[in-house]
């Protein structure tokens, strides 16, 4: 099918999917919450893990349709370069951006950090042979048990706040199901053309499409966590702007690559082992450096909204 497809009707198609994609796991976020409030689900249920699901549902749903279409080489690239876009834009371009000084409490997000370099790690020595098998997917599912059960025991007590007793009338909760389905729905559909016209836009330019999913997917599907990020340094909630990013890595090193490799064997394009995870790793630890003090200048967010570019433009091999 995508062979059919035109460079700029692929194009268009890819904006238009990731901006639908987008939206519609927004949709899906929201409305998770207010079933889960109603099923009087667990508060750190709702606080921690639908809304870390909800900003990484692009992500998700892109790399599960990928695998399925036998494109498994997105994958890795997707989860990788969302990583990096979340640090260097999430947090970099944030700080830029609002000219505010982040300040965020360190001994929150410490355990949370060791497991998010321990995931960047895993995911190195997972990819160094080429392939993600399904024993080594199990490894990362299981890295996210161990952290749900690290992070309920930490944050429980700081997300109590999150559920409020909800009264509805009973078609209200079917209008909230169907908005859930709808946006499922629209998930589906949107994940599938942005893989089909990435895989078309490749052939086009004659670009590995591992380098489209590291660069113009990962930005395209860290939308929600950049936005969020923005609207929360705004607000000078710096802590719940860490605890996004942070979140939202956590979910892409584990669950993504985890479940997207228990459908199928991911494959690793020799160039993100050569260069876009070491990179990603190299992001991680350098956010953690930076946050020893406690807080990031805009002088900082400058130099890692700098490092975004460098990392493109390598990418591409612009230089």
């Amino acid at each position: 099918m995508h062979n059919d497809m035109s460079l700029p009707i692929a194009l268009f198609v890819f904006i238009a999917s990731i901006f639908f994609l987008v939206k519609s796991a927004d949709y899906f976020t929201t409305y998770s919450e207010k079933v889960g409030r109603l099923m009087h689900m667990p508060a750190f249920i709702v606080g921690i893990v639908i809304v870390a699901v909800g900003t990484s549902l692009p992500e998700l749903a892109t790399s599960l349709m990928a695998v399925m279409q036998q494109h498994s080489d997105i994958v890795v690239g997707n989860v990788v370069g969302s990583n990096v876009t979340n640090i260097l834009l999430g947090i970099g371009f944030t700080m830029l951006v609002t000219q505010k000084i982040f300040k965020a409490e360190w001994n929150i997000f410490f355990g949370d950090y060791t497991m998010l370099i321990a995931g960047m790690g895993l995911i190195y020595f997972a990819a160094h042979d080429g392939v993600i098998t399904f024993a080594e997917s199990l490894l990362f599912i299981s890295g996210y048990v161990v952290y749900l059960f690290y992070a309920y025991g930490v944050h429980k007590t700081n997300h109590e706040v999150v559920v409020h007793a909800v009264q509805v009338r009973k078609q209200l909760v079917a209008a909230y199901w169907a908005a859930l389905l709808a946006s499922l729905v629209v998930i589906f559909l949107s994940s599938r053309y942005t893989i089909l016209s990435v895989v078309a836009i490749a052939q086009a330019l004659h670009i590995g499409t591992e380098v489209l999913a590291t660069s113009v997917v990962a930005l395209g599907t860290s939308f929600p966590e950049i936005f969020v990020a923005i609207s929360a340094a705004r607000k000078g909630k710096f802590d719940l702007l860490a605890g996004d990013i942070i979140g939202s890595n956590i979910f892409n090193t584990y669950v993504i690559i985890g479940v997207s490799g228990m459908v199928g064997t991911l494959i690793i394009p020799a160039s993100l082992i050569a260069f876009a995870i070491p990179f990603a790793i190299f992001t991680t630890i350098m956010y953690w450096v930076i946050l020893q003090d406690h807080k990031i200048l805009p002088s900082e967010g400058a130099i890692l909204t700098l490092l975004y570019v460098v990392f493109i433009v390598k990418l591409f091999n612009w230089f």
